[in-house]
């Protein structure tokens, strides 16, 4: 008589008439591992009363029947014993029978069937259905099951050939990540452990398979997995030291892993060194802390500067007003740059929330920022002006961020320019885009730096004499700001001839009631 199919880690009933032989399963894994996508594989013994399924996915019952009426329908073409009607056939799928499993809410369907009959190691045929799921099997692998019903030892082989490749790149893939990765069975004996791994742990040498985990002068992962094991939890996440350094870190995921068919694999370790992930957070706080605490004694002091200069509290010398205002002209600056380190903080923490509800005029907000850099511009005998087509698409944005973008841009150009320049702000729109520029005649970027001239803390040598050298943060924000209205910047310059910034951010379709109004368009350095 003969035993039942081992599925599920247990045999399925006993008492059950008609089993498949192991070798079905075995194909049926076989065929599952070989493809290259998801599918659906099903199996059929002569005068048995049970269709065995195996998917990775939960498929609604509605697309397994399918299977079933497909292998009912090529075992009658073989003229094999069967039942009166489909339905008297039970589906087991993954294991378990069908009036077990709950309904799926998942919409996956099957796709492409190919059901075949196939003698494989015994006398007794198979009908096996090999179905795509949510698409259809690719041509190679379609010959490949044509080769499996037509020489099976030919399919055979070359079935076994792509597992085996495939189980060889994913073990290479696995000795080669940045993570340490390491596998160990229900008993803590070790089945990977890639070199990463050892190398965090601090072992000599990658221990044997088999070998029990032990604990290292580094870590103690045999503990944590104990604590994994003892509470019944199937995911674990610490952060640990390195030995006895409280500086060094490793993040440590443990998680217990089944394969599709609910069988238990192991409990995998992932593992990193997140020391410097943990400093970088560290200075960030610090610097976002300090910025906040900052911020109010220096907005305090301005004011106080501001009434002497405005001789409030009487008349100043000339000498002392020459240096109360490089006073302000440096606590200006560094306002600055605590605004510019807060805005960095919030961006890289996600927290910069965008006002998109207005209908954003780029002439508008283009017009403002040329005339708060008019008396800036002056002194510089740098000229200002705008080329932006009359009724141009408008924005749908934050006024106060792209104002920002452009901020940041023109103070650069107005710096970084040759006096008698020129600065202007353009603006086109493609069919999707509106494309703003600012172009300047200055000193231009070399070409080398170009790559990372939107990185953070990056400055130039090359600038003006006669100009503070900035902090290297201002495109670096301007770029976040325009990534985060979906939209592009980039450069494009010459040493010696200028520079010319771009950044373009969707258009909107449609007329809004929130829109800026209409401006009037200043001539250069209008009044």
């Amino acid at each position: 008589m003969q035993q039942p199919e081992k599925t599920t880690g247990y045999y399925l009933s006993k008492r059950r008439r008609q089993a498949l032989p192991n070798d079905a399963a075995l194909l049926r894994l076989l065929i599952t591992h070989a493809a290259q996508f998801d599918l659906c594989v099903a199996t059929y013994h002569q005068d048995a009363g049970t269709i065995y399924v195996d998917v990775r996915h939960p498929i609604p019952m509605k697309e397994v029947k399918k299977i079933r009426r497909a292998v009912y329908q090529k075992a009658r073409e073989l003229n094999w014993h069967l039942p009166d009607v489909e339905s008297d056939l039970e589906l087991c799928v993954n294991g378990v029978l069908a009036k077990y499993i709950r309904h799926s809410r998942q919409n996956h369907r099957l796709r492409g069937f190919q059901c075949f009959s196939v003698k494989l190691f015994r006398e007794e045929p198979l009908v096996v259905c090999v179905c795509g799921v949510d698409g259809d099997l690719d041509d190679e692998f379609a010959m490949e099951l044509h080769a499996l019903a037509n020489a099976p030892e030919v399919g055979f082989r070359a079935l076994l050939t792509k597992v085996l490749r495939k189980t060889e790149d994913l073990n290479n893939i696995l000795l080669s990540m940045i993570d340490g990765v390491i596998l160990c069975d229900e008993k803590s004996r070790i089945r990977f452990m890639n070199e990463k791994a050892r190398k965090l742990c601090g072992f000599e040498s990658i221990p044997q398979l088999g070998a029990p985990l032990e604990p290292t002068p580094l870590c103690d992962l045999p503990q944590l997995l104990d604590e994994a094991m003892e509470d019944g939890i199937t995911q674990l996440n610490r952060v640990i030291p390195l030995g006895n350094s409280n500086s060094q870190l490793l993040g440590v995921n443990i998680q217990f892993v089944k394969n599709f068919m609910g069988q238990p694999v192991g409990w995998l370790l992932i593992l990193r060194d997140i020391t410097a992930s943990w400093q970088s957070d560290q200075i960030r706080s610090m610097i976002s802390i300090a910025s906040h605490e900052l911020n109010t004694p220096l907005a305090s002091m301005k004011n106080t500067l501001d009434l002497l200069l405005d001789r409030e509290v009487g008349e100043l010398t000339p000498n002392q007003e020459k240096f109360l205002r490089i006073v302000q002209d440096d606590m200006t600056r560094l306002q600055r740059l605590l605004h510019d380190l807060l805005d960095l903080s919030r961006l890289e923490d996600g927290r910069v929330e965008l006002d998109r509800r207005r209908h954003v005029r780029i002439e508008f907000v283009a017009n403002k920022v040329i005339e708060s850099f008019r008396v800036f511009a002056e002194s510089r005998g740098i000229t200002l002006r705008t080329d932006i087509p009359s009724g141009i698409a408008g924005i749908n944005g934050d006024r106060d961020r792209i104002t920002q973008i452009l901020v940041n841009l023109v103070d650069n150009a107005i710096k970084y320019s040759h006096f008698g320049g020129e600065v202007v702000i353009a603006a086109r729109e493609t069919e999707s885009e509106v494309v703003v520029s600012v172009s300047d005649q200055g000193v231009g970027i070399p070409r080398e730096n170009l790559n990372f001239i939107f990185e953070r803390f990056v400055q130039l040598d090359n600038l003006p004499e006669g100009v503070h050298r900035g902090f290297g943060l201002g495109l670096s924000i301007a770029r976040d700001i325009v990534e985060s209205h979906n939209g592009r910047m980039w450069v494009e310059s010459e040493p010696g001839k200028g520079s010319t910034f771009y950044f373009s951010l969707p258009k909107m379709t449609s007329e809004s009631p929130d829109a800026e109004p209409q401006p009037k368009t200043p001539k250069a350095n209008e009044p």
